[in-house]
């Protein structure tokens, strides 16, 4: 299962650094994980291959080419968030000199056009949706011109802080986006317990995995916005720079195969410029992305080592591997997971953000003090204790074979994909990464990686020929939308019922009993107002209501349906 994807800016290296500097040393004396190493077209064809050092992953988080050094993305620069305050007591401050001088605008306070700047940029910031923080030097400026006052009467040691830091600029740009390809917890409790030779084949199969997921990626996910705000978009040429670190614990130190793939935000567009990234088009892609990982990495494991799978989860993708699928052992394995639970169920919180927060709220340093060795030996004894033992991972392996999908059964998914509760279940249209990340959870396990990804790409565009119509282009991604035709022949049933009731006369409010239900409510608005007697008297049998978010839809109906249970 994917973690959500993190972007990363300068300054966030130090991380990964210490990854390199700590593991190229212990990671070869048999501690710690494995150094991270090159990955993708754009690295290979820069010469960029095997073990990334500091000075390429550093150089990457500047916006350089790990290669030769060269500027690829210029810094973007803008206040040190030191030099920031909190706009709120500001502004509170603001309105009560403005209501000692009987002001009716914040601005009028002000004595000059640049000072009314100020006081508007306060004012912006504590909108919803606003910054809610002001430059020192705006809280400075209106404190001693507008307020009369001293800023440390506001802000305390605060002001004195953030004033150190005035004038000063930081690169803001996003330098490189960190995306983690999970393997399920059974591959991690067969490496665990396996022998060399099984631990090798499965990290041979989890690369040839990765090395899908990143093929893709770099077709259909990496792009390059042009011209004035962005609005064009473009395939980029070359592929991707990244570098994968592999992970095979978790910080509680349960097993826990993974792969941080680290991806510079650059590319290069057909116009051979080097940009960032077209980040909408990465995010669009990221799931099916990693779905197609898992879906790779069964055909790999597979073909390597002959297990067999249980049924995969349709909403993370992920399969078990049968005779290592107890839900109690999976769960005897996943402290972390448990950590990060009990951390949710204490603070009432749920959803993907709650869950990134708590993974930092819990996050503990990773203990290299382990050798490789003691390592399995722990992991040994742990699974032995849970009833799994060299027999037990032995039968794990019984020579199973991945297959292509019989036409019968590549049919019954598509099908089930064009029927109502398949790719329209829950919206109206969709595109080609969706029929995609569909059919990597659908199809049965490859012969091979190569044709896991083949198979799943071969079926979405038989899907697209024979199944689907074409609705619309989304100018935001560059790609085609599509729906059922079924779908589409409800839609216009539906519309075609609604506009033959248009002069039907249904359902005729009596004008009195309308005034009566506006009568009791004194704070309904003239546009409110209005919807109501059109709906309870315009006759239509299907009336539609169009408003700005906040406006007072859900309110006004209310009414509409008080007036109509009124007049019986």
């Amino acid at each position: 299962m994917a973690l959500p994807v993190k972007a990363l800016k300068a300054g966030q290296e130090a991380y990964w650094l210490d990854q390199i500097a700590r593991n190229r040393e212990e990671y070869f004396s048999g501690r710690g994980e494995s150094p991270g190493r090159f990955v993708g077209s754009a690295a290979a064809a820069a010469g960029l291959d095997g073990v990334a050092n500091s000075e390429q992953v550093r150089a990457m988080f500047q916006g350089l080419d790990p290669a030769t050094g060269e500027v690829r993305c210029a810094p973007l620069l803008r206040a040190d968030p030191r030099s920031k305050l909190t706009a709120g007591p500001l502004l509170e401050a603001l309105k009560a000199r403005a209501a000692e001088q009987e002001v009716a605008e914040l601005e009028a306070l002000a004595g000059s056009e640049a000072l009314q700047g100020d006081v508007r940029s306060v004012q912006a910031a504590c909108r919803l949706g606003g910054a809610r923080r002001v430059k020192v030097e705006t809280v400075e400026r209106l404190c001693r011109k507008v307020l009369g006052t001293d800023p440390r009467q506001l802000y305390g040691e605060a002001f004195a802080g953030a004033w150190q830091h005035r004038g000063k600029r930081v690169n803001e740009r996003v330098q490189a986006f960190d995306h983690c390809f999970s393997s399920p917890k059974s591959v991690s409790l067969l490496a665990a317990g396996g022998s060399p030779r099984v631990r090798r084949l499965l990290a041979e199969g989890r690369a040839e995995a990765l090395e899908i997921a990143v093929g893709y990626l770099e077709r259909h996910g990496i792009g390059v916005r042009r011209d004035h705000n962005g609005t064009d978009r473009y395939q980029a040429v070359g592929g991707l720079v990244a570098v994968a670190f592999e992970h095979r614990m978790s910080r509680a130190g349960d097993p826990n195969s993974h792969t941080h793939v680290l991806v510079q935000n650059a590319a290069q567009g057909p116009d051979g410029r080097w940009t960032a990234l077209d980040s909408d088009r990465l995010y669009a892609q990221l799931m099916a992305a990693d779905h197609l990982y898992l879906a790779a990495e069964r055909a790999a494991l597979t073909q390597r080592l002959g297990v067999r799978w249980g049924p995969v989860d349709e909403r993370s993708g992920a399969a078990e591997i049968i005779g290592l699928d107890d839900r109690t052992l999976i769960e005897w394995f996943s402290k972390r997971s448990e950590q990060i639970d009990q951390w949710l169920d204490t603070h009432g919180l749920s959803g993907i953000k709650a869950s990134s927060a708590a993974a930092v709220a819990t996050r503990a340093p990773k203990d290299y003090s382990e050798s490789e060795e003691s390592v399995y030996q722990r992991w040994g004894r742990e699974l032995a204790e849970q009833g799994v033992g060299e027999r037990q991972l032995g039968e794990v392996c019984l020579g199973e074979r991945g297959r292509p999908a019989s036409r019968t059964e590549l049919d019954a998914v598509l099908d089930t994909l064009s029927g109502p509760d398949g790719l329209t279940g829950q919206v109206s249209s969709f595109t080609r990464t969706e029929v995609v990340d569909a059919l990597a959870k659908r199809l049965p396990v490859a012969a091979s990686a190569q044709e896991a990804l083949s198979q799943a790409e071969v079926a979405a565009d038989r899907f697209l020929e024979e199944r689907a119509v074409r609705v619309a282009r989304d100018r935001r991604l560059g790609v085609d939308r599509f729906s059922t035709p079924e779908l589409l022949a409800l839609e216009r049933q539906l519309v075609d019922g609604a506009t033959g009731r248009t002069d039907q006369g249904c359902a005729v409010i009596r004008p009195g009993v309308v005034r009566q239900v506006l009568d009791r409510h004194a704070t309904v608005g003239e546009d409110q107002a209005a919807m109501v007697r059109d709906l309870a008297q315009g006759g239509a049998g299907v009336a539609v209501v169009v408003g700005r978010a906040g406006s007072g839809k859900t309110w006004a109906l209310g009414l509409a349906r008080e007036a109509f249970e009124l007049d019986g």
